[in-house]
């Protein structure tokens, strides 16, 4: 499914985002109306369902970009998460 990055996307819920093109993309919009899309739904007891699917993965894919641009801060977040727990991250890179 695709979704707009518009606040038209706000409060709905998805497994996992492709971000295609992160270097242009608005980084307030993506953190403020994408990302709290990928959520665990609990119920009002606030367990969750065991029989739903939960990945919440967010890839990212994007041609290069330049220093201080929200792809590049991703990039070392990712990283740098990727080392401290390689079993929640990867960088994958090519030429």
């Amino acid at each position: 499914m695709n979704i707009a990055l518009a606040e038209g996307t706000r409060g709905q819920r998805h497994q996992a985002g492709l971000m295609e093109e992160a270097a242009t993309l608005d980084q307030e919009l993506l953190n403020s109306v994408i990302i709290p899309t990928l959520v665990i739904r609990r119920n009002i007891y606030g367990v969750t369902d065991p029989d739903e699917v939960l990945n919440q993965s967010q890839i990212f894919i994007t041609s290069a970009g330049y220093k201080g641009t929200y792809a590049y801060d991703k990039l070392i977040q990712t990283i740098c998460e990727s080392v401290a727990r390689p079993d929640s991250a990867i960088v994958l890179g090519g030429t």
